[in-house]
């Protein structure tokens, strides 16, 4: 085995690119803003 390629911190696109070819990419669940979320919490 040999190193082709390295991918390094910030480059988001590629990693995304990478794990979405693979089937391993997951989307992050959508958040409240600040103040409503600590609205709900109270």
């Amino acid at each position: 085995m040999k190193i082709i390629s390295f991918i390094e911190r910030g480059q988001r696109e590629v990693i995304e690119k990478i794990l979405r070819h693979c089937g391993l990419w997951e989307e992050e669940a959508a958040r409240a803003p600040p103040e409503q979320e600590q609205a709900l919490r109270e």
